[in-house]
C-alpha cells in the first residue's frame, strides 16, 4: 500500500528580541561629556575616535560579537502569515491586542 504524502502548511511569525551590546572608548582624562543627550553624546564619540568603533546607530550588523551582551524576547509580531503548498494561496491572520502590556 502507498503512503500518501502528508500535507503541511508553513506559519510565519515575527518575534522582536532586545540586543544589549557595550562599546568601549579610551578618552584622554580630560575629556568632558557636555551634551544633553546621550545620541548626541554617542555621535561626539564616535566622530572624536572614529578608529575605536563602528556606529551602533548606523551599523548595528558591524557591531564585533564581543560587544554583545545579552539577548531577551521583546514581542511577538500581530501578524502570522500561513502559507499553503505550492504558493497556492497566503492567508494573514491579525491579531488586534495592545502588545505593550504582554512583555516577558
Amino acid at each position: 500500500m502507498k503512503k500518501l504524502p502528508i500535507l503541511t502548511k508553513t506559519i510565519t511569525v515575527d518575534v522582536y528580541l532586545f540586543v544589549g551590546a557595550k562599546q568601549h572608548f579610551e578618552v584622554p582624562l580630560d575629556y568632558v561629556i557636555s551634551e544633553s543627550t546621550p545620541e548626541q553624546a554617542y555621535k561626539k564619540l564616535l566622530k572624536e575616535f572614529p578608529d575605536q568603533n563602528v556606529s551602533a546607530i548606523e551599523n548595528p550588523y558591524e557591531l564585533p560579537y564581543e560587544d554583545f551582551w545579552g539577548i531577551d524576547f521583546n514581542e511577538l509580531g500581530t501578524e502570522f502569515i500561513v502559507d499553503y503548498p505550492n504558493k497556492i494561496t497566503e492567508e494573514v491572520i491579525r491579531f488586534n491586542y495592545d502588545t505593550s502590556n504582554n512583555k516577558n
